[in-house]
């Protein structure tokens, strides 16, 4: 049988938690396991499991998907990939994630190398990580394992290092038709035209000018420009179609953002897989 992890959580990279509705009983509590009830420690709680009265406390976000431990159906992987998203952006914003299921091994597992491989890691490195922060016991689902071997990523690749595209990766870099329009200290105009979202902005205007209720601005950062793109392609939804990023399906996105940064491969990759865009 295979025994509880003795800690309630583990930090697996900082401000990235993983854990358990159960913790090991140490000596002198009822055995073999003890409740966890979670509170104000963390910023963002993913739970796959429900147990009233575990937390966490009122005003925590908190996001939750009951899945079995098991064969992980389209759907569900389609949301735990949502939930990885959430919890990346999370730790990329300096707030504590924690993602949690019934032992804190398998589901909680899953969403927990999900989201370390949309901060850049590959799911080998993932997989090692959590199981030498977490418990060797984790992720002993095969089916979560399997998955998790196969997920699309995104990587960084640089065409003038010199090392070829991984027959595997699409390119979504610039130029191209699946690149992002909005580059840091490009400028863009606030809303844009007819109501819509921000729009680029090649006219002869300088950043801080305002016309009417509109203001032309520079692109400030990565997140920024990841957080444009992603409200880009939502308002352009008769062009960013499911048929439109489905030569994306099942590969890997190569952009010239570093692992683990902000980039608009995180909008693509769900897109083109069958999540919603995050």
């Amino acid at each position: 049988m295979i025994p509880y992890a003795p800690d309630a959580w583990n930090e697996i990279i900082p401000g990235l938690f993983m854990g358990g509705h159960d913790r090991l009983a140490t000596p002198g509590e009822h055995p073999p396991a003890v409740d966890v009830v979670v509170g104000d420690e963390f910023d963002v709680v993913i739970s796959l499991y429900r147990r009233w009265g575990s937390g966490p406390a009122a005003g925590v976000e908190h996001h939750y998907l009951n899945i079995p431990d098991g064969a992980l159906l389209p759907a569900d992987a389609r949301r735990c990939a949502e939930l990885a998203g959430i919890a990346a952006a999370a730790v990329r914003a300096g707030r504590r994630a924690l993602i949690r299921c019934q032992a804190g091994y398998n589901r909680s597992g899953l969403v927990t190398a999900l989201t370390l491989i949309r901060l850049g890691r590959t799911a080998g490195e993932a997989i090692d990580l959590i199981q030498a922060r977490r418990s060797p016991y984790a992720l002993f689902n095969g089916h979560f394992v399997e998955h998790l071997l196969t997920v699309p990523r995104r990587i960084h690749w640089n065409r003038y290092a010199g090392k070829p595209l991984p027959p595997n990766a699409r390119l979504i870099t610039r130029p191209g038709r699946y690149s992002n329009p909005f580059k840091i200290g490009s400028l863009v105009i606030e809303p844009g035209w007819h109501g819509r979202c921000a729009c680029p902005y090649d006219g002869t205007h300088p950043a801080g000018t305002r016309i009417g209720d509109k203001v032309i601005r520079a692109v400030r950062d990565r997140a920024d420009a990841v957080a444009l793109f992603r409200a880009w392609v939502k308002w352009n939804d008769d062009v960013w179609t499911p048929e439109f990023v489905a030569p994306l399906a099942g590969y890997d996105l190569a952009c010239t953002c570093p692992a683990g940064e902000p980039c608009h491969g995180d909008v693509l990759l769900p897109m083109a897989n069958g999540g919603e865009g995050r």
